[in-house]
């Protein structure tokens, strides 16, 4: 996997109409091309929507997510072992993602044919965490319900693992889990104990390992500060952190970060803040640039190998791309893909 210091696409994209998208994807991402959601385009395509499309189980209602066990349910968990055990396309497709940029998606990949692609998913605790109607303790404990988010995550992105290869098998699928929520793990309780790690390690793991059988890699972003030894204990070849808000994130498990580079992992440093207008009108590369090689430098001190960290990075903007006007979100992006330009010729 060659993905020394390019731009990694980590966020939705701002643009209110599907042609300026593509245009956004040849200009920063042609290497790398991705499934944006495009929530200007249509409000509903959001990251989460996404990744509930046909999922009938699963309902956001008056601003909650909820999941019902009905017959539907039922109906669905059928299909889903199904598709689980018998992975093609006939049984896959009821598990299909629907996106407003979707089939322009599959285009470009096919006029591109590119190395690698990235899908992206609201991640597995994050959505379970937010259940208004399954406390997520329970959900990581009970069999019933750790079986069904294992095989609905395999089977969605076995989905676009198919379609991909059926495009081109020399690309490969790069399947980013972002996890908003993945900092709450430590603040769960049941019957007054906190929840073991293994439980969520173990989850991943069924996850990682069955999309890895499918010549797929996998990645879990998130921007706030978590505990990552998860994440790595599961075997994920990217991890991808905000390291401009929390640069010594990584810092207190360095041998952790050192083996796991050894391993091929590699790390995206989230190094452009999408905070607010005022604080990209202060911001330039040369700044971001700067900051970066001190971030990673004092990761090296702490014990990392320098060369394994250079050779095994990219880099993002990190924040929400919705919440800025136009010409900011624009700024951020194109800061991100210089950053990238310069850092590859090191």
């Amino acid at each position: 996997m060659k993905l020394h210091f390019r731009n990694l696409p980590s966020c939705g994209l701002p643009y209110d109409n599907d042609n300026l998208a593509m245009s956004a994807i040849v200009k920063l991402y042609e290497k790398i091309p991705y499934l944006p959601d495009l929530q200007n385009v249509d409000s509903t395509d959001s990251l989460l929507n996404i990744t509930l499309s046909n999922v009938p189980c699963i309902v956001q209602k008056d601003q909650k997510i909820l999941f019902y066990e009905d017959s539907e349910y039922k109906n669905y968990v059928k299909l889903l072992d199904a598709a689980y055990e018998n992975p093609t396309m006939e049984n896959l497709e009821y598990f299909k993602t629907n996106a407003v940029f979707i089939e322009r998606y599959f285009k470009a990949l096919s006029r591109i044919n590119p190395q690698e692609t990235i899908i992206r998913f609201y991640g597995p605790f994050s959505l379970m965490y937010s259940l208004s109607n399954k406390k997520c303790s329970e959900s990581l404990i009970d069999r019933s319900m750790r079986k069904f988010f294992v095989q609905m995550y395999i089977v969605k992105a076995q989905w676009f693992i198919n379609k991909i290869q059926s495009i081109s098998s020399k690309i490969l699928p790069i399947i980013i889990f972002e996890e908003p929520l993945l900092n709450k793990f430590s603040s769960l309780k049941r019957h007054n104990e906190s929840i073991e790690s293994d439980l969520l390690v173990d989850l991943y793991k069924k996850i990682f390992d069955k999309l890895h059988k499918s010549e797929a890699l996998v990645g879990i972003q998130c921007f706030e500060k978590c505990d990552w030894k998860i994440v790595l204990d599961a075997d994920a070849d990217i991890i991808s952190f905000d390291a401009y808000h929390n640069p010594h994130n990584l810092n207190i498990i360095s041998s952790k970060i050192n083996e796991f580079l050894q391993k091929g992992g590699v790390i995206n440093w989230g190094i452009v803040p999408m905070d607010s207008a005022d604080v990209l009108t202060k911001m330039n590369s040369e700044f971001l640039y700067d900051k970066l090689i001190k971030t990673i430098d004092d990761l090296v001190n702490s014990g990392v190998e320098s060369d394994l960290v250079y050779d095994n990075s990219l880099v993002s903007v990190v924040g929400d791309v919705y919440k800025l006007p136009l010409i900011f979100s624009e700024k951020a992006l194109l800061l991100a893909n210089k950053i990238a330009v310069e850092l590859s010729k090191n």
